[in-house]
């Protein structure tokens, strides 16, 4: 046995350089596994942060969903009012203009007033208000109606050469005192009638001085 291990030291003692080759291509197959090591756990850790950063993000969507969902309860337990629809029938240059206001909410919606201010291309060309004295009781709907004179812009309107854009108000109160106020931009789509271009809902506070 020592004259095996005594021939193979010498036989790698007369050829060094081959015993160098051998050394370095272990190192090389050594640093090459490490490397591979390496990235595998480079991957998982993206992998891992990646499911980390989706549930985040689910997380995050989970809460906005539910504070819109509460917000939304919370302005339903009140009175909520909102144009359901507008419509205008024109005989000759004389629009017969209906306003369908309902309430969304769950509570009474009282002193309801309505204003409608007409415009086309900007400028002002009639206005029409009617005081706050009526209640709107949960789901139920309220009809206002108007008379537009369109004039001589009549054809500009109805083929969409100009604009008539109708900004209205709608102010209401809750039983217990709050103020609210509606507000919509309607304007005549030629070829479809009235749509809502915006609209939205503000608390008023009330200023004691």
């Amino acid at each position: 046995m020592f004259n095996i291990l005594h021939t193979v030291w010498r036989w790698f003692a007369n050829n060094e350089w081959l015993a160098l080759w051998i050394e370095g291509f272990a190192l090389v197959a050594i640093f090459w596994r490490e490397m591979r090591d390496s990235r595998a756990q480079h991957k998982e850790t993206l992998d891992q942060l990646k499911l980390l950063r989706e549930q985040v993000e689910a997380t995050k969507g989970s809460a906005q969903a539910a504070q819109k969902s509460a917000d939304l309860a919370a302005s339903l337990h009140l009175p909520y009012l909102g144009l359901l629809e507008t419509t205008g029938n024109n005989s000759g240059q004389l629009w017969n203009m209906d306003f369908v206001i309902k309430n969304f909410g769950l509570l009474l919606a009282a002193s309801v007033g309505f204003t409608v201010t007409y415009s086309v291309d900007g400028g002002q060309r009639r206005e029409y208000a009617r005081e706050g004295a009526v209640q709107i009781f949960p789901g139920g709907v309220l009809k206002v109606q108007d008379q537009y004179n369109s004039g001589s812009e009549l054809q500009s309107l109805l083929t969409g050469s100009r604009k008539l854009v109708l900004n209205i108000s709608i102010p209401y109160n809750s039983q217990d005192g709050r103020s609210f106020k509606y507000t919509a931009e309607v304007a005549y789509v030629a070829g479809i009638g009235f749509q809502i271009v915006s609209s939205r809902t503000i608390e008023e506070l009330q200023v004691s001085i």
